[in-house]
């Protein structure tokens, strides 16, 4: 995607939380405004949960979806709680994918013994 569509693309974003702002009468979050554009999601908030976080403490956290995640010659359809400004990838998407970490060169790598396509285990 050019700069330009980005751009496009950012402000229609942004359109669609302000309507969502005005017709919910409740403002959007900053924070989760700033994160979703970082991450560059091009996609919408279904519903929101209350996540537990580490400290014990309780937030609400918008949940959108779809997201696509692409990773070599692979892709895996989701659904992802905006906590913050980092993507984390859970198993499920890792094993989806058939991709493995190397942990020599501390990177994610397309299994060897399948390089041209996911082959799943079903056991």
């Amino acid at each position: 995607m050019d700069v330009e569509r980005l751009q496009e693309r950012i402000a229609e974003f942004l359109q669609a939380l302000s309507q969502l702002e005005k017709a919910t009468k409740q403002p959007f979050d900053e924070f989760i405004r700033d994160a979703v554009i970082q991450l560059g999601f091009d996609t919408s908030e279904v519903s929101t949960h209350i996540v537990t976080l580490a400290d014990g403490r309780q937030i609400k956290a918008p949940r959108i979806a779809p997201i696509e995640i692409f990773f070599d010659n692979r892709s895996y359809v989701t659904e992802a709680l905006v906590l913050g400004n980092e993507p984390l990838m859970g198993i499920l998407p890792l094993e989806a994918m058939d991709l493995m970490v190397d942990p020599l060169k501390q990177r994610l790598i397309v299994n060897p013994a399948h390089p041209n396509f996911p082959v799943a285990l079903a056991k």
